[in-house]
């Protein structure tokens, strides 16, 4: 089992003192799957999606969420069934699905994902793009539909949770030395003897 960080067991004391007994109530449990991963950033970005300027007076959120909750890491979606990705978007009925379509051909458009089309417009594959990808474009390309106001809190919260580019640069520099350092090349010795039969094994030529 992979050592606790400090921050992890700071905050299970902090919440069995607060909440006692509550270990076996929260979620998700260590080894839990049935959940996605989720930006800290996403109430902000659900608060961009949901303005006007952007949504053309369409919820976006939802679709937005019902998209990313399928994501299993991997950045790629398989739609199989249109109409479930639909309701649970909330569109139902003879219409749901068009909607549904509607609203990722303007997630499309804002650059939070890239779509995969089938015959008669139907959605097949949906590319998950980086967030903060999409976010950097739309600053530049429509940076005036976005209030300062917006732009402060979001840029501190990447701050705060560590998840600039420069952070998840650094983040990855890191884990490259360290697969580096594990994988350091040992001494190799040819014709060494073979300690279960005692027979030469021959160096490769």
């Amino acid at each position: 089992m992979a050592a606790r960080n400090t921050g992890t067991v700071k905050r299970e004391k902090l919440r069995d003192s607060l909440f006692v007994g509550s270990g076996g109530l929260t979620y998700p449990r260590p080894r839990e799957k049935g959940w996605f991963k989720c930006p800290r950033t996403m109430p902000i970005l659900l608060e961009l999606l949901g303005t006007k300027a952007f949504s053309g007076g369409k919820d976006l959120t939802r679709t937005y969420i019902g998209v990313m909750a399928d994501n299993y890491g991997e950045g790629i979606i398989e739609v199989r069934d249109e109409a479930a990705f639909a309701q649970e978007a909330g569109f139902e009925g003879p219409r749901g699905v068009r909607s549904w379509r509607e609203r990722m051909k303007a997630l499309k458009v804002l650059g939070f994902v890239d779509l995969v089309l089938g015959a008669s417009g139907r959605v097949n594959f949906v590319l998950i793009v980086d967030p903060r990808v999409a976010v950097d474009r739309l600053l530049e390309t429509r940076g005036g539909d976005v209030s300062e106001d917006w732009k402060t809190r979001y840029r501190a919260k990447l701050i705060l949770t560590r998840s600039t580019s420069e952070d998840v640069a650094s983040i990855e520099e890191e884990e490259e030395e360290e697969a580096k350092a594990t994988k350091a090349p040992g001494l190799k010795l040819q014709n060494a003897p073979d300690v279960e039969t005692g027979r030469q094994q021959q160096g490769n030529e």
